[in-house]
């Protein structure tokens, strides 16, 4: 039987002697009952062994057994399921589920589930049911935990490393997180300088470099070598992997709390459209029961029709029409008969004889004393200067009152009414 760390046979395993020196408050397992109970619960539920392995050192005090287990269609990767158990109280008993990798024999462990975390106090019964509890509940979830480690496993095959950024995940696991010793550390990076194994993945992803360090774990102590595996995988997952995004259970989803709030208590809200934008549809809308202030509708023009007007009003103001050219009077328009020869439009006799008539007529208004009002224009004979002044007179005469006024007769008003209409305009011929 080796004394140092060294494989062993299951026959040879059970043949180590239980310790004697214990307190009788310290119950011994032994790796005799917990091999049949791993290899009972298996069967139990329907997994088939394929290859088993045993390690031990110091005389078997530590015993170390793994079980490679047929399971699952992935080529590279097997179910394997392990357990730790020491005689000396220098370790707990422990077991987990994993997995291995077919092309080296590396191991894979989820977490601390592994760990088995009662002592070995107590009655003997009482702590070996419990260590059977363990086992069940482990190889009960077993094919969930295999489900977990390949999904890890295909999001390392897409994560690819500088030398640098490997060089830096080496250095953390071995003097940040202390996974590894410093032998270790040398043979992993001489795996990633020269690799024994071919992963299937590039040789700079992380993968591959996974699989360079559990490599090297290989050379572990059988007591430290399932936690080594749990802290890796746990680093890796936990610094490189994505991971899925943690709600708060007390935190307030502004979704659930709209939901709760009843229909005519909740407040809606529409956007105002950007009056600048053309294609904005601007609406007014009055909510019920109300009016607007105003009494007017105010219309509301687009920017195409404000920009008509605008042109329309310069062309206006500038004398043109509406394409831009110069405005021509009805009357005064060019009959599409007329000689194109001809520079001026032939005029009428009878209309200039008019026009004539009104110049005429202006040079005698301008003529006049610039009393003359525009009244007496039409009259038939026009005041002298002494009525002028005889009427100016009599204007003075009368009382300065705003609030008198002379009585009118009702005869007087009637004549006055009868007066109106007797001014007649010059007929005028056009």
């Amino acid at each position: 039987m080796p004394k140092t760390i060294g494989n062993i046979t299951e026959m040879e395993l059970k043949q180590v002697p239980l310790p004697t020196g214990h307190s009788k408050q310290y119950a011994t397992v032994s790796h005799g009952y917990i091999i049949d109970v791993v290899k009972q619960e298996l069967e139990n539920k329907g997994y088939e062994i394929n290859t088993e392995h045993y390690r031990c050192t110091h005389n078997g005090a530590v015993a170390q057994g793994i079980y490679y287990i047929n399971h699952g269609n992935d080529p590279e990767l097997g179910l394997m399921f392990a357990w730790c158990n020491s005689y000396d109280k220098s370790t707990r008993f422990k077991c987990a589920v994993g997995a291995h990798v077919f092309v080296c024999g590396n191991g894979m462990m989820i977490g601390d589930m592994a760990n088995y975390h009662k002592k070995h106090y107590g009655d003997s019964s009482k702590v070996k049911a419990l260590v059977k509890q363990h086992i069940e509940t482990q190889i009960g979830s077993a094919s969930n935990y295999y489900s977990m480690i390949q999904k890890d496993k295909e999001a390392m095959k897409l994560i690819c490393f500088t030398e640098k950024e490997i060089a830096e995940l080496m250095g953390c696991i071995f003097f940040t997180e202390d996974i590894i010793s410093l032998n270790q550390l040398s043979i992993s990076k001489k795996q990633y300088e020269k690799p024994s194994y071919d992963y299937n993945a590039p040789l700079n992803s992380l993968w591959s470099v996974y699989n360079h360090i559990t490599f090297a774990l290989k050379t572990s102590h059988p007591k430290n070598w399932m936690d080594q595996q749990a802290d890796l995988h746990s680093f890796v997952v936990k610094n490189y992997l994505p991971q899925p995004a943690v709600i708060d259970p007390n935190q307030m989803n502004i979704t659930d709390v709209i939901e709760d709030v009843p229909d005519d208590q909740l407040i809606t809200s529409e956007v105002t459209p950007n009056p600048l934008d053309e294609n904005a549809e601007i609406e007014c809308s009055v909510p019920e029961g109300k009016e607007f202030n105003t009494p007017y509708d105010i219309p509301v023009e687009t920017s195409e029709e404000q920009q008509e007007k605008w042109d329309d009003q310069t062309r206006l103001e500038e004398g043109l029409d509406h394409k831009g050219e110069i405005a021509e009077d009805e009357d005064n328009t060019v009959d599409d008969t007329t000689d194109t020869d001809v520079n001026e439009p032939a005029i009428d006799e009878e209309p200039a004889e008019i026009i004539n008539e009104f110049i005429k007529d202006e040079e005698k208004i301008n003529d006049d004393d610039d009393s003359l009002k525009f009244d007496d224009y039409f009259d038939d004979e026009v005041s002298t200067e002494d009525e002028v002044v005889e009427t100016e007179e009599k204007e003075e005469e009368k009382p300065s009152t705003d609030f008198e006024v002379e009585e009118e007769t009702k005869d007087e008003l009637v004549q006055k009414d009868s007066n109106k209409g007797e001014l007649e305009l010059p007929d005028f011929e056009f």
